[in-house]
């Protein structure tokens, strides 16, 4: 039969995730630290506070997912989606 498919080949998601893993040794450091970027920008944008840390934490995670569903080309279209063209 065909070879198994890895769990995060499944979605788009995991997909884009794959392949910015695939073409950049540090891709997984990368997005980790846009992912914070775009954590804390968010957070300033809600101007939240502790009680909102779920709330923001989920509305980053959305992002996040729907920018690796893309398919970015490499991290800086990663980052760019994430926190604007002048990140």
């Amino acid at each position: 039969g065909p070879p198994p498919v890895h769990a995060a080949a499944r979605s788009a998601m995991g997909r884009g995730l794959l392949r910015l893993l695939a073409t950049d040794a540090l891709a997984f450091e990368e997005v980790f630290v846009a992912a914070f970027e775009a954590l804390d920008a968010e957070w300033l944008a809600q101007r939240a506070s502790y009680m909102q840390f779920n709330a923001v934490l989920k509305a980053v995670r959305a992002k996040v997912s729907a920018a690796l569903a893309a398919g970015p080309q490499d991290v800086a279209a990663l980052r760019a989606r994430l926190l604007g063209p002048h990140a």
